[in-house]
């Protein structure tokens, strides 16, 4: 049934080309609006180079949908126009066919979009494309009867809006750090609610605002920002990044939900113009900082102590249980543990970085292996020089 249509959406592509996005979209009468808000939005000259480029065109009918009142006020606004516009584009060139293969695509915006097939009509964020696979020098158009609006709030303005990060929102005012969760850049920001600073004593929480711990402020908000815009499953993918201060995060997945640092993302990819939040329900805190008050020392719990004992009894009981399906013909079964425990093994505190590396390489060398067997002895040689290594830690 898939096979089928994706034929009719083939058969029903336009095949010659000879002009780039930009002259294609000119050939015809249907794009008026769209050509003019290019040229106000200063993007011509990108369109017109090599790309490759997708872009999603809406026609002079969509754009009459939107108030013509509406409509001018973007038209003037450069910044929200390009931020729209970019939101049509993609940095590579994907066919009709390639675009019902992916879940989602990420815009020239930083923001994602989400294709769909309702049975009748290809869709992107609700969008009917209505004519695909307009060939172009440098990519490809496909003609949609939506204009596609994009998040325009950035990440200021949500976090101030929901209500939920008062404490957050005053804290950033504090540090003078809200021009940067404003500007134009991309950002990932961990934002922990109310309740999750509630955890900490008030008094805590007083102190911590005050002049004479302004540096230590400005340290643990920049532990909760990412300099690049990353999805929850471009974290997991990464497992780890540095923050803008310096120090890494590490991300795992348990039970079903994204944790950074142990710690649950309750609401991921909370989409704004300039980034992506991720809501937490407790304060990250660094490593090495420190805040006391009258006794009482807010600090990161001394937790990340690593185990060699109990890492060569998880290496056992991996080798145990793996043998019996290997020998037995169960190749894929015995991969699926030892991959199974190499993951889990990962996201251990304190693992040494040694460690880390021998088992991430055998990850990425499987991940090229198409049989089982090497899959399984791949994982297994990386395990025995685990278990080695930690053996002559005691």
């Amino acid at each position: 049934m898939t096979k089928w249509i994706i034929v009719t959406i083939l058969v029903c592509a336009p095949s010659a080309f000879a002009a780039n996005i930009l002259e294609t979209a000119q050939q015809t009468n249907q794009f008026n609006t769209l050509l003019t808000a290019i040229q106000k939005s200063g993007l011509q000259n990108t369109l017109e180079g090599d790309g490759p480029f997708t872009v999603f065109a809406p026609t002079d009918e969509a754009f009459a949908k939107i108030p013509q009142e509406t409509l001018q006020k973007v038209l003037d606004d450069k910044a929200t126009l390009v931020n729209i516009l970019t939101y049509h584009v993609i940095a590579e060139k994907l066919n009709s066919w390639e675009i019902l293969d992916k879940r989602s695509l990420k815009t020239v915006n930083g923001q994602l979009l989400a294709p769909t097939y309702d049975g009748n009509n290809l869709q992107i964020q609700k969008a009917n494309i209505t004519t695909v696979d307009i060939k172009c020098d440098n990519g490809v158009i496909h003609v949609i009867d939506n204009v596609m609006m994009p998040v325009l709030e950035n990440i200021a303005v949500i976090a101030t809006n929901a209500k939920i990060f008062n404490t957050l929102v005053a804290a950033v005012e504090k540090a003078g750090l809200l021009e940067a969760l404003t500007g134009e850049g991309t950002l990932t920001v961990f934002a922990p609610t109310d309740e999750a600073f509630a955890k900490i004593p008030q008094q805590q929480i007083e102190q911590l605002l005050q002049d004479k711990n302004a540096d230590k402020l400005v340290a643990l908000l920049k532990y909760h920002v990412l300099g690049e815009s990353l999805y929850a499953r471009d974290l997991l993918k990464a497992q780890n990044r540095a923050t803008l201060l310096g120090q890494t995060l590490n991300f795992s997945y348990e039970n079903g939900n994204t944790l950074v640092e142990k710690v649950v993302i309750s609401k991921p990819n909370v989409v704004a113009s300039n980034g992506i939040i991720h809501i937490v329900d407790q304060v990250l805190i660094p490593k090495d900082w420190s805040l006391e008050t009258e006794g009482e020392t807010l600090s990161q719990q001394k937790t990340n102590t690593f185990s060699p004992e109990k890492m060569q009894k998880i290496i056992e009981l991996a080798i145990e249980r793996g043998v019996p399906l290997y020998n037995h013909g169960q190749a894929a079964g015995c991969a699926a543990v030892y991959e199974v425990t190499i993951n889990f093994i990962l996201q251990e505190p304190g693992l040494p970085n040694d460690l880390a590396t021998t088992l991430r390489q055998a990850l990425n060398k499987a991940d090229n292996q198409n049989s089982y067997r090497l899959k399984a002895w791949t994982y297994r040689y990386a395990l025995d020089e685990a278990y080695m290594r930690v053996k002559n830690m005691n």
